[in-house]
């Protein structure tokens, strides 16, 4: 019979315990961006439009992160993917005093394409009645626009709707959306309860703000979703709502808890089809 000592019993499950919770805490919050690659198939598309490329970011929550690195490697998938836009759907920042970081990443954004922004929950708490500044140092970033319940055309015929933050009520689609009708229309959002206001109305939603659950246990899956129970299936990846594709991000960064289990970082590259 094999005797195992305490020593050897312990050499056996420290690794066990110990590579879990380095995973947990550093190597997917930190160190891993996943490529996700998505195809809408819109079948008033122009055919301008066809092969149209969108990056989607979001949650990149500066301030909450512990290595830099990560943004570097969402920033090298970008420049691969060449897309003709960027849009980032909110949680800019999670802390006031990373403004300059954020605004560096956003300048770094508009190097490589025009890139479209929507606020998200943190950046209203975070920042509060300093976030119309902070508006005012993105936009004159050029390429930069920060759209609050408005839109703007970026193409013959295709839109890019801003919705304002609806986790915390500050969105207002029917002041965003645009009188034109013959048209294809992208609606940015931080929150998939958006889609309770949009379905068929616009042709894509790319949102965020539920990082996928951040945390998935193996059978239980995901510990928390941050939203009303009625949109709580929304919580990562592709839908179609009706007439309505939407994106939903598993994003950049974290809050709360600076971890990741099950559930890494993403880049969205979207083509138009």
């Amino acid at each position: 019979m094999v005797k195992i000592t305490r020593r050897k019993l312990l050499g056996i499950i420290a690794p066990a315990v110990a590579l879990p919770l380095v995973d947990f805490y550093i190597i997917e919050p930190e160190l891993i961006v996943t490529c996700s690659s998505v195809e809408f198939k819109i079948g008033k598309l122009p055919s301008h439009l066809q092969n149209y490329k969108v990056a989607h970011i979001s949650d990149t929550h500066f301030g909450s992160t512990k290595l830099k690195i990560i943004y570097d490697i969402v920033l090298s998938n970008l420049k691969s993917f060449r897309p003709n836009l960027i849009v980032y759907t909110g949680d800019l920042i999670s802390k006031e005093e990373f403004i300059e970081d954020a605004l560096k990443f956003a300048e770094d954004l508009a190097k490589i394409v025009p890139t479209y922004i929507v606020w998200g929950n943190w950046d209203h708490w975070s920042l509060g009645g300093k976030l119309k500044m902070f508006k005012d140092l993105l936009e004159s970033i050029s390429e930069i626009r920060v759209l609050l319940n408005e839109n703007v055309e970026v193409e013959g015929g295709l839109y890019i709707i801003g919705v304002d933050d609806p986790y915390t009520m500050h969105d207002d689609f029917e002041k965003a959306m645009p009188k034109a009708k013959e048209a294809m229309y992208i609606s940015l959002a931080h929150s998939p309860e958006i889609i309770g206001k949009t379905a068929n109305k616009v042709d894509i939603i790319f949102t965020g703000h539920t990082h996928g659950g951040q945390i998935i246990l193996p059978i239980i899956g995901p510990i928390y979703v941050p939203l009303p129970s009625k949109y709580r299936a929304y919580i990562s990846e592709l839908f179609k709502v009706n007439e309505t594709y939407m994106y939903v991000t598993r994003g950049i960064g974290t809050s709360i808890l600076p971890v990741r289990f099950m559930c890494p970082p993403e880049v969205v590259q979207a083509k138009l089809m």
